[in-house]
């Protein structure tokens, strides 16, 4: 998820909540979409505003962009413990214009087959889901690695050689599954799914310059007040 996505979304519902409004994880995505789109100008996607509204595990289908059909997806807690302890997300040291890398893809796309290169990624996507709704989380991180790999086809640099060397000492120590996260490109984090005992990737991880293990996890809630539950 784009850090920049959950900071405005959380911003708009402090704001919501001052007028009084109540919280509402379709209307506070789509105004944190807004803000970066039409007032700042910017490119975005979403999934991120969603994702940091909503919470948990979610199907997105977007058709025609920006409209969206979400569909939460039933997680058991066991599973839910399984990717805490075996998710690990590393910052490369740098953050990331996403911005500016999805107005390279879009430059990409024009005059090409784009369904050619966007069904990988669509179809990375229902697997994950499927993997999660199932328990499978080797499954889970085979379809995160099919999106890399789709993300890599479809424009040369949105993954960088930092992540490629994060992805390289994590799959030396089993893991099983590896994204580039957000927009991809110079900086930003990778999320890897580590083996059951994912303490060798830390390890090897923090052996590398210049880069921050985060201490985040899945969350099965979205954006909330403090004290609102």
């Amino acid at each position: 998820m784009g850090t920049s996505a959950s900071v405005v979304v959380a911003l708009v519902l402090a704001l919501q909540s001052l007028f009084g409004e109540k919280p509402n994880p379709t209307t506070l995505a789509s105004a944190a979409h807004d803000i970066e789109t039409i007032d700042l100008g910017g490119q975005s996607g979403v999934q991120d505003q969603i994702a940091a509204a909503n919470g948990g595990a979610n199907l997105i289908k977007i058709d025609p962009y920006p409209q969206t059909e979400v569909r939460s997806l039933e997680i058991a807690p066991s599973t839910w413990e399984a990717l805490s302890r075996r998710m690990v997300t590393v910052y490369l040291g740098t953050s990331h214009h996403s911005s500016a890398v999805h107005e390279a893809v879009i430059s990409r796309l024009a005059g090409s087959d784009v369904e050619m290169l966007l069904e990988p990624l669509r179809s990375a996507a229902v697997r994950a889901a499927s993997a999660l709704e199932a328990g499978n989380i080797e499954d889970y991180g085979a379809a995160m690695i099919s999106n890399t790999e789709a993300q890599a086809a479809l424009q040369l640099g949105l993954v960088s050689n930092r992540a490629l060397q994060v992805i390289e000492v994590a799959q030396r120590c089993g893991a099983v599954g590896w994204k580039v996260n957000g927009a991809g490109g110079e900086g930003g984090t990778v999320t890897i799914i580590g083996p059951e005992d994912a303490a060798q990737v830390i390890d090897a991880v923090r052996t590398l310059d210049r880069l921050t293990l985060l201490p985040v996890g899945p969350a099965p809630q979205g954006a909330r007040l403090v004290g609102q539950g």
